[in-house]
């Protein structure tokens, strides 16, 4: 939007700027869930692990909604899904899998 109101453009060009935009977004997409590094976190979550997940700033809400996802599934497995830093967070074992979000990119 920003790079539309930069350019003057009209609302059907802004249109054709999404598109264009969405294309290079897919091929992101694409390349990192076809990546070893997602296939390799998709087996962990697979396992009988329990999730540690968290952020700062807003990462760390990032980090938080993706934590109530993760317990639906993880929890009807009898897995839990924790926050970082919490109160009664308990320390990671061999095997768990933790998460860490950068708010910064």
């Amino acid at each position: 939007m920003i790079e539309a109101i930069f350019r003057n453009l009209d609302a059907k060009d802004v249109f054709a700027l999404c598109e264009e935009e969405f294309k290079t977004i897919q091929n992101i997409i694409d390349a990192n869930v076809e990546s070893e590094t997602y296939r390799r976190i998709i087996d962990i979550l697979e396992k009988g692990t329990n999730v540690f997940l968290g952020g700062r700033g807003t990462a760390n809400q990032t980090a938080k909604m993706t934590g109530v996802r993760l317990f639906h599934i993880k929890s009807f497995l009898g897995y839990n899904v924790f926050m970082a830093r919490g109160v009664n967070t308990p320390c990671p074992r061999e095997g768990d899998l933790e998460i860490l979000i950068s708010y910064s990119g």
